[in-house]
């Protein structure tokens, strides 16, 4: 019985071991993959600096009513689950650096809206590209803030994808 105590002790610090080691190459991974995703959007970056964008409000209302309708619904007001984003403050910020931090990495936890609260989590959309996310931005500010917004440009999104790449997990709101 002695002897089947000291293989179990082996086992478990052999298992122990290996967690630990997949771990370590799994951090060590992920770190590199963050410098990997920085210097892609980078590289975007530097390709579409000096490019003009034009905002497209049909383009961004097809991928509003694609992407954020159901959730957000068509006029913006939300629903029991997910906040209005209609006369909302972060669609009426002048500065849009908060909503563009929501739609690439994504909302959860409490979301406070006109007195009331809400627990749905929103997705991230970062993997759609910097274009399209700017006329959907454009159209949600535009068409549920401030008419008189200035554009979002891609390069604004990507400017904000590459200041918060090590960011893995959704914002709360308390944290934008």
């Amino acid at each position: 019985m002695n002897k089947n105590k000291s293989y179990v002790l082996i086992f478990v610090a052999f298992m122990l071991a290996t967690s630990l080691v997949v771990s370590l190459i799994m951090t060590f991974h992920f770190q590199q993959d963050t410098s990997k995703l920085r210097f892609e959007l980078t590289q975007k970056y530097k390709e579409i600096k000096d490019q003009e964008y034009t905002y497209d409000k049909k383009r961004g209302k097809a991928l509003y009513q694609d992407l954020c309708m159901k959730c957000h619904g068509e006029q913006g007001r939300g629903n029991s689950i997910y906040p209005p984003l209609y006369a909302s403050e972060i669609a009426l910020e002048k500065n849009p650096k908060k909503l563009i931090k929501v739609v690439t990495k994504g909302l959860q936890g409490k979301i406070k809206r006109q007195n009331k609260l809400y627990q749905g989590a929103m997705p991230a959309f970062g993997a759609i590209p910097a274009k399209d996310l700017a006329h959907i931005l454009n159209f949600t500010r535009k068409t549920f803030g401030d008419p008189k917004h200035t554009d979002i440009s891609a390069v604004d999104v990507i400017k904000i994808k590459i200041d918060t790449v090590e960011r893995t997990s959704p914002w709360e709101e308390k944290d934008l």
